[in-house]
């Protein structure tokens, strides 16, 4: 009977010892399995010292537990390695994919590099047109002033000449009435003159010119004996071709007796001025007309004239005596003047 009661007694502590190691086994379970959040982190997990020391407690009153929890391995530390290694790969993972971005963002900025570079030389390359413009503008433009201030001068000289000439157009007619009057006083000698045809004149090398009363050289004739100035005397006997700057041969008599009346008045200083007819460019006309004037000027320098007592000018095509649409016009506009100065 006794033995019965034992045996009773011993089957109820199995009982109760398994009943306990069953709680605890579901509550174990229940903290780090049941429990896992969406991370796979466990949501309660037995970290205090005192539930620990309740569980070996229980399980050493049970008979069962004869070592420490802590003896036993560590189900949570194994889970929290396998939380850490699926981090781990999370990161490899992460880490390939920032790889993949950043050589992507590497390739991008190649490109805008390269793109850069390219508009940089192509800016380059038209800075470099832009000045190379800018260079022939200033050279053109400093071209352009210097041109500029020479048809200034020019264009002076010509309207002081105009303002002269203009100023001169009264005492022409007193010159023709002058020498119309003359003329009748001196009938008699005149027409002796004219029988005779010439009358004579040296150069400065003491060479004898005759020379007529008519024309050209009876104007400066005239104009010389009652110093008429500032009125211009148009050789009649000096021809230019188109374009040319020196007169043809038969011109050179007419030269000789200029230099032959001006020797004979070595006080007298006179302006030789030179005209063009309206063919070609203003300018060019201004150069040949003061190249005219210049050859002439040479001329009587050459048969004696002292050269300080003639001065030149040449207006080109500015002064026409005649329409320049024909060709007996034009020939009347190549002409030479020469005026008595003050």
């Amino acid at each position: 009977m006794v033995d019965t009661q034992e045996d009773e007694n011993s089957l109820f502590e199995y009982l109760i010892t398994g009943l306990v190691i069953l709680f605890f086994g579901g509550l174990y379970y229940f903290i780090n399995h049941v429990g896992d959040d969406a991370t796979g982190q466990p949501i309660y997990a037995v970290s205090s010292s005192s539930n620990a020391n309740a569980a070996t407690a229980a399980l050493s009153t049970a008979g069962v537990v004869s070592a420490d929890v802590s003896d036993k391995p560590d189900v949570k530390q194994a889970s929290d390695d396998t939380t850490k290694a699926d981090t781990t790969q999370v990161a490899e993972g992460d880490s390939a994919g920032n790889a993949v971005k950043l050589a992507t963002t590497n390739t991008d900025q190649q490109k805008a590099d390269e793109a850069n570079q390219q508009a940089i030389a192509a800016l380059a390359a038209e800075k470099a047109k832009l000045l190379g413009e800018v260079t022939a503008l200033r050279s053109d433009r400093d071209e352009l002033i210097a041109t500029n201030d020479e048809l200034i001068v020019e264009a002076e000289a010509v309207i002081k000449q105009l303002s002269t000439t203009k100023q001169a157009a009264a005492p022409q007619p007193a010159l023709a009435q002058s020498t119309k009057a003359q003329s009748a006083q001196t009938e008699p000698q005149a027409a002796q003159t004219n029988n005779a045809g010439l009358q004579s004149y040296q150069l400065p090398d003491g060479t004898a010119v005759n020379v007529t009363d008519q024309g050209f050289e009876g104007l400066l004739k005239q104009a010389l004996e009652v110093r008429a100035t500032n009125t211009p005397i148009i050789f009649d006997a000096i021809y230019f071709e188109s374009g040319a700057s020196e007169p043809t041969k038969n011109s050179q008599s007419q030269i000789t007796a200029t230099a032959a009346l001006m020797n004979g008045y070595p006080e007298v200083h006179v302006l030789i001025k030179g005209h063009t007819d309206g063919t070609g460019d203003s300018r060019n006309n201004t150069l040949l007309s003061l190249t005219r004037s210049s050859y002439m000027k040479n001329a009587l320098v050459k048969l004696g004239i002292d050269a300080r007592r003639i001065n030149v000018q040449g207006v080109g095509s500015l002064e026409p005596i005649a329409p320049n649409d024909t060709e007996e016009g034009r020939n009347a506009n190549r002409r030479i003047e020469l005026i008595l100065n003050d």
